[in-house]
């Protein structure tokens, strides 16, 4: 065909070129745009043949019902190379296509491109999401996956880097404050055989691999900060509040501002240690003015705490409630310190409770023999005075306490 020809054609009227189907159809190379209309049931449409469209752009947009559970499904004649068949679930969902003679490409304001907006003005927002959408954890108002469905998406092997979702934002603000993700859930009604999680990161290790976080949290302070501006830097904070109300809990329940949970099914083995919930500060590299600690727990005010640290032991696969490790020619001043100030008192350094008194657990009369040739020797620093508790094996009284 000729160059004038072929302009001539282009200015002709095109037959067909807009199409409302209310129900499958098989679309023509004359269907420039297509404006399918759901209602009660979904429709699929056909495109053209791919050789006989070539160098043509079509458009494909979803009105009326359209859903997930009513989509506007869209399909090749099965001669289409790399095609993968898509849907369009919400109303005014468009689809672009062109055709190379060869493969369809698609350009959609669905799943099938990367995005890029900019803020709306009358909404303040890249991205709006108003309304209500379909249930389910295969769904979202927001879907990263390989179709509408939810079916994983495949990254597939190899050596480079990737990442899902990047923020990257500068900012300076007075007065007010910045949040990289604000996620506000409040509940419409009873929900009684249900749960609730703000946030959730599963990651599932099938294969080998170097370090796993399902959440990590960091803070990097980078400049000095002038006397009395700051308050906190926390690199990842838990907190749990609770109004004027009342909680009949079952017994296993608790309110936790953090909660730690290790699992070690039986069978499994492991080298590293396995702990609940770990502190590592041994990148304090200064000694700072101020008092660091590895846990700290504070109770002031009208707070009532029974404990600072509590350990409920129901097994006998336990060596100790507690360990004090002292390692790598390091000398710790005091294994366990008790500080009082401001008029405050302990009434017993250590107490017990619920002791046995039977069944012979300890016997009243014990008299020692050589008082002078102590086993070993306890050492307490009060107030600086160093005060010794000394401490004897059996050779050395008459009777012992049970051992178990």
């Amino acid at each position: 065909m000729g160059l004038e020809q072929n302009n001539e054609q282009h200015y002709r009227e095109v037959v067909d070129k807009y199409h409302d189907p209310v129900a499958d159809y098989a679309m023509t190379v004359r269907d420039y745009i297509l404006r399918p209309t759901v209602d009660a049931a979904g429709i699929a449409i056909t495109l053209p043949p791919v050789a006989e469209a070539k160098g043509r752009l079509y458009v494909v947009t979803a009105r009326g019902n359209v859903s997930l559970a009513l989509p506007v499904t869209i399909r090749d004649n099965d001669d289409s190379e790399n095609w993968t068949d898509f849907t369009l679930i919400t109303a005014q969902n468009s689809a672009i296509l062109y055709s190379d003679g060869l493969a369809w490409y698609v350009r959609s304001s669905t799943d099938r491109i990367g995005l890029f907006v900019a803020p709306s003005a009358a909404i303040g927002s890249a991205v709006h999401v108003a309304g209500l959408w379909d249930t389910g954890f295969n769904t979202g108002a927001i879907l990263i996956a390989a179709d509408s469905a939810g079916t994983a998406l495949a990254i597939g092997t190899g050596a480079t880097s990737v990442c899902i979702r990047r923020t990257n934002v500068t900012f300076a603000r007075t007065g007010s404050y910045l949040m990289g993700h604000y996620g506000s859930y409040t509940t419409s009604d009873d929900m009684a055989d249900g749960f609730i999680m703000g946030d959730y990161h599963g990651v599932t290790v099938a294969h080998e691999v170097l370090e796993v976080y399902a959440q990590r949290g960091r803070v990097g302070i980078t400049a000095a900060q002038p006397s009395g501006t700051s308050n906190q830097f926390i690199g990842l904070f838990g907190e749990c509040t609770v109004s004027a109300v009342a909680i009949d809990g079952s017994a296993t329940g608790g309110l936790y501002g953090v909660y730690g949970r290790l699992e070690i099914a039986a069978g499994a083995t492991s080298d590293i240690q396995a702990v609940g919930v770990y502190a590592d500060v041994s990148y304090v590299g200064a000694d700072i003015a101020a008092t660091v600690f590895g846990i700290s727990c504070y109770a002031g005010g009208a707070t009532y705490v029974d404990f600072g640290i509590n350990l409920t032991c129901i097994t006998n696969n336990m060596t100790a409630a507690y360990r004090c490790h002292v390692d790598d020619s390091a000398i710790l001043p005091a294994g366990m310190r008790f500080f009082i100030e401001n008029s405050g008192r302990i009434n017993h350094a250590f107490e017990f409770t619920n002791a046995d008194m039977t069944d012979s657990a300890y016997v009243t009369t014990v008299a020692i023999t050589d008082a002078d040739d102590a086993d070993g020797i306890i050492k307490i620093n009060c107030a600086g005075t160093s005060y010794y508790i000394p401490f004897y094996d059996a050779a050395h009284i008459d009777k012992e306490w049970v051992d178990y």
